[in-house]
Parts: C-alpha cells; structure tokens; sequence
C-alpha cells in the first residue's frame, strides 16, 4: 500500500526535477520553454502538498478496499 503511495509522489518528484532543469536551462534553451517550466514547477509544488494532505484518507480508503475482500 505505501508503495502504491509513493508511486504517486516519484512520478511528481521526477516532472518537478525535470522542470526545474528546464527553468535553468539544462533541458530547454528557449525563454518560453524556461517560462512554462517555471509555471509548472508552480503548481507541481501545490499538487505534491495536496497529495501529501491525501495521503491519511487515501491510506484509509486503501484500507477499507482491502480488508472488505478477506
């Protein structure tokens, strides 16, 4: 179940790395490409804090499913 969990925050970490290497001009050279990734940095911090706020009910959710099928 928690690696269910950090399945979700791996997959954000990685999009927020890679944008933040587009914000410096690692992975992208074009001004409007380091303006996009900087937007996305943005609200991959937002969507990381709201799925860590998530995270007790979903664990309690996971729980629920899980114990009903026994």
């Amino acid at each position: 179940m928690d690696a269910l969990l950090e399945y979700g925050f791996r997959n954000k970490l990685e999009w927020l790395e890679y944008n933040f290497k587009r914000c410096a001009g690692i992975e992208a050279a074009e001004e409007s490409e380091k303006t996009l990734a900087k937007r996305e940095v943005r609200e991959t911090i937002a969507a990381l804090l709201y799925y860590e706020a998530l995270i007790p009910e979903l664990k309690s959710l996971l729980l629920y499913v899980f114990e009903s099928k026994e």
